[in-house]
């Protein structure tokens, strides 16, 4: 999102036509989630309505609006986690109190349980693990990308710094350039090394 973004802005692309293409992506995100929990039974009545792929729906569209319509994204996550926090250690639960974090009792729980009672995860039954109030540190997560430089650079760096350090394969002119200010390393400390590559890096 943040080099998509970045390169459509530069290039005079409306935000609103941004988000509207965010929507695009993130609907069908949200609704193949919602597919795959009914497939086979087509249960309507106890579908479980969050899950993995819809809260990725979610959270790429909140964090794509706040993205493209504000210039304040710390803000925007600090703010989040200290809600999320405030909400869960503050807010009383009926019949619990306030502050509770165990599984039955605490804000999320009863939250979902009000709203989302029997569309829920079936292991858990009361609470789901993608629930209502859990979204809210999963959106600064996604906001959290755009704090990263626009740049493919850093994904350069930071894959030869980790490959060098764990053991991976043999660094490039550029790597070794990158690993040099990132490590402190000597050139010839890190030209004599060659290592085996660590798979997803």
């Amino acid at each position: 999102m943040t080099f998509s973004f970045a390169k459509r802005l530069e290039c005079n692309d409306s935000r609103v036509r941004l988000l509207a293409h965010t929507f695009q992506r993130g609907a069908p995100i949200f609704l193949l989630g919602l597919f795959l929990n009914l497939f086979l039974l087509f249960q309507f009545s106890t579908v479980r309505i969050p899950g993995v792929l819809q809260r990725i729906g979610v959270c790429y569209l909140i964090a794509g609006a706040i993205f493209l319509f504000t210039r304040m994204q710390i803000a925007w996550i600090a703010n989040l986690l200290i809600v999320y926090g405030a909400l869960m250690k503050l807010a009383p639960v009926p019949g619990f109190g306030a502050g509770s974090l165990e599984k039955e009792g605490n804000l999320a729980q009863y939250i979902d349980q009000l709203v989302l009672s029997g569309h829920m995860w079936a292991s858990s039954k009361t609470w789901d693990p993608e629930g209502i109030v859990s979204t809210l540190p999963a959106i600064a997560t996604m906001l959290s990308q755009h704090l990263l430089p626009a740049s493919p650079l850093w994904l350069l760096a930071l894959r030869s710094w980790v490959s060098f350090r764990l053991g991976g394969y043999p660094i490039t002119r550029l790597d070794r350039q990158t690993l040099r200010r990132l490590s402190g390393l000597s050139g010839s400390a890190v030209t004599g090394q060659s290592l085996t590559v660590i798979p997803g890096l």
